[in-house]
């Protein structure tokens, strides 16, 4: 908020209550959210089995709703191949999601695959670009990170389908727990934003 006064200056004024309070209210959110996470995180990993099976029904009911709003916008296409491809696209989605839900267990396979398959196309492609810019600060860490990921996609390859039952559980854990943590993080950006605008500032009007 800015205050001219009658010498040519302008005054920075301090936030009001309001803002500062609202600012304080989303800190606490994000700083709440974040400790969830962390904490749902951690218990993903100590139980992968069930974090896997709330994974797969999870993108199940994601796939049969997503797949059940296709359908309603399919009829709304005015091109014949618009609304075919709508369709097919939105029938598959809800095939594939009834069919996790009804056989949890080929859905985690099928989960557990695409991670594997992720992992190893990251780090081939990472890798290749380590390769390329390898004259490039920082190209040694992107060769060593693709080497990684590809080592991990082997290794669970090679122990594929046994570990296909704790593998999105714990990837799951993981990603909650990083997300929790990014929270955090950002929770902090509102509370210095607010304690620098408080140092009120006075500058000169050209």
């Amino acid at each position: 908020e800015q205050v001219s006064c009658d010498q040519g200056q302008t005054v920075v004024a301090w936030p009001s209550r309001q803002v500062l309070a609202a600012l304080a209210i989303a800190a606490a959110a994000l700083v709440a959210i974040g400790v969830a996470s962390i904490i749902a995180g951690i218990a993903a990993i100590l139980l992968p089995f069930f974090a896997s099976l709330a994974a797969v029904l999870t993108v199940g009911w994601c796939l049969v709703f997503s797949g059940a709003v296709g359908l309603f916008a399919a009829f709304r296409r005015h091109e014949t191949w618009e609304m075919a491809s709508t369709f097919g696209l939105s029938v598959l989605a809800i095939g594939v999601g009834i069919l996790m839900i009804l056989q949890p267990f080929v859905g985690i396979v099928a989960l557990a695959t695409l991670i594997i398959a992720w992992l190893g196309a990251s780090g081939v492609l990472r890798l290749w670009y380590g390769l390329k810019r390898r004259r490039e600060p920082g190209a040694i860490w992107m060769m060593l990170s693709g080497l990684a990921a590809f080592a991990v996609a082997l290794l669970l390859w090679f122990g594929f389908p046994f570990n296909a039952i704790w593998l999105p559980g714990v990837v799951l854990g993981f990603d909650l727990m990083l997300w929790g943590a990014l929270l955090i993080v950002l929770s902090r950006k509102p509370a210095r934003a607010s304690g620098a605008d408080r140092g009120g500032t006075t500058e000169q009007s050209s």
